[in-house]
């Protein structure tokens, strides 16, 4: 069976007689009301193959029938194959693959000329070096105490991207470049010193973590929804990876990433919070976190959202603090202002 087999009537049904007579935007819109279900049946098909044949055949399919709506999902997917270079030089793309602006067709574009497998990896090695200003001899340094490839990883990992289609490229070839790297060993000292220099360099500056970690949340909801094996990398070890690797030093950077993700969703959260619960936070030990608090009940005052009386009452009976305290005086003097405005 093939992809085109196992959803013959799905593909006739809603991507074709459906879709007959709709302009562009509509056919796109309909599509998408279909996506969670086209991912379903991509996935259900992957599962069944078991040759690099059959992958070829698999995607060869996929984009002939959904490339013009999904052409992106699927490139990414390919794009995490271990036997990539082989696959895509043994597919005929349809001719719209490499227009647009999005990772996909950036990828399919910087291929063009590459017929072999050979200049396939070729190419991507060089995009690779050229995106984490790596040089030759950082692809052949795999000496225990030396991470020239990792700290550039790390250091380009962490760069402040707004954008997020700009983070997602950024991402998709670091993890193109550890799979090439270090795919079929266990580098559990290279994992820790990567993250320990990521997280050097986010703590850094408190808003390119923010960022960083607004984008990695989207990204991980994006790859938890590919079909293909996810490329075994330190920003996405689970217990189990941390288990094989057995090196304490991951563990910690690890479970210090995590933290800090962690903080940035409470940090999300804490827009939804009233007058107390924001004065409750006071307590933790991070810093951003408070300075949060300190940002949002002034953003309260200035739309003149003030304290109830319970507010009040709850805020004067918190254990003080000096951060508390001056915090309490700065929300009561700000809001008696505003009552006696309103007066």
């Amino acid at each position: 069976m093939s992809f085109f087999a196992d959803n013959k009537n799905f593909i006739y049904i809603r991507l074709g007689s459906e879709m007959k007579g709709l302009t562009p935007e509509a056919k796109s819109d309909k599509f998408n009301s279909h996506k969670i279900e086209v991912n379903n049946r991509l996935k259900d098909s992957y599962e069944k193959l078991h040759s690099i044949e059959a992958k070829v055949d698999f995607y060869d399919e996929a984009f002939s029938w959904l490339g013009e709506y999904h052409s992106d999902y699927l490139m990414i997917n390919l794009f995490f194959e271990n036997e990539f270079s082989t696959i895509y030089s043994s597919i005929e793309f349809p001719h719209y693959i490499n227009q647009g602006n999005s990772f996909g067709s950036d990828l399919s574009g910087l291929l063009t000329q590459a017929s072999t497998e050979y200049n396939i990896n070729e190419v991507i090695k060089g995009k690779i070096s050229k995106e984490f200003d790596l040089n030759p001899n950082d692809w052949n340094n795999h000496e225990r105490h030396s991470h020239p490839i990792v700290n550039k990883w790390a250091n380009k990992m962490a760069k402040h991207s707004e954008d997020y289609e700009e983070f997602l490229s950024k991402t998709l070839w670091f993890e193109k470049s550890w799979q090439m790297t270090f795919e079929n060993r266990t580098p559990a000292l290279k994992a820790t010193i990567f993250l320990a220099k990521l997280m050097s360099e986010l703590d850094a500056n408190s808003d390119d973590k923010m960022t960083f970690a607004r984008n990695y949340l989207k990204y991980e909801k994006e790859r938890d929804d590919l079909f293909t094996k996810k490329i075994n990398q330190p920003l996405f070890y689970g217990r189990a990876e941390l288990e094989i690797l057995n090196f304490n030093g991951v563990y910690v950077q690890k479970n210090k990433f995590d933290a800090f993700i962690a903080d940035y969703t409470n940090i999300e959260k804490l827009g939804q919070l009233g007058y107390y619960q924001l004065f409750e936070n006071l307590k933790g030990e991070n810093q951003i976190v408070r300075d949060k608090v300190f940002d949002l009940i002034n953003e309260k005052l200035n739309n003149s959202k003030l304290p109830s009386k319970d507010d009040v009452d709850n805020i004067n009976s918190l254990t003080n603090s000096d951060e508390l305290t001056s915090l309490r005086t700065h929300l009561f003097r700000r809001a008696y202002l505003f009552e006696f405005k309103d007066l």
